[in-house]
């Protein structure tokens, strides 16, 4: 390897030391793969069916970028939104899984559980009330 590609690394190498934490592990797979060759590899499973490679560093930086960006949804848009499935190159329709409900309809189905527990507890009583003994 050429003398100013060594330099520029380590030049990089010390900006990087600033924020060690969200820089560690990305340094040292750039690193890696500008000196030995070896572009880092990394599979991110986001639902029981699917799963994301990441082949090279642009892939993993893209990734950590958007996780970035989306925060906690990241999983929910990997499966869902068809924008960031083409730009990561997943196949396939998308699969909205039926048997898990957003939160407004568990919201409302659990309302509607209590309402029907209090009616038939009221029931209950003027039962007990109405008995002979």
């Amino acid at each position: 390897m050429d003398r100013p590609k060594i330099h520029l690394v380590k030049d990089i190498s010390l900006v990087a030391r600033r924020d060690r934490k969200a820089q560690k592990l990305s340094f040292r797979q750039i690193n890696d793969a500008i000196l030995n060759g070896r572009a880092p590899k990394t599979r991110v499973r986001f639902n029981k069916h699917e799963s994301l490679e990441l082949d090279g560093c642009y892939g993993k930086l893209s990734y950590d970028t958007f996780c970035q960006l989306l925060k906690n949804d990241m999983n929910k848009h990997l499966s869902q939104n068809q924008v960031i499935r083409d730009y990561f190159g997943l196949e396939g329709a998308i699969q909205v899984d039926t048997e898990k409900e957003s939160k407004s309809a568990k919201l409302e189905r659990m309302s509607r559980l209590v309402a029907e527990s209090k009616a038939r507890n009221i029931h209950r009583a003027r039962q007990r009330d109405n008995k002979t003994y």
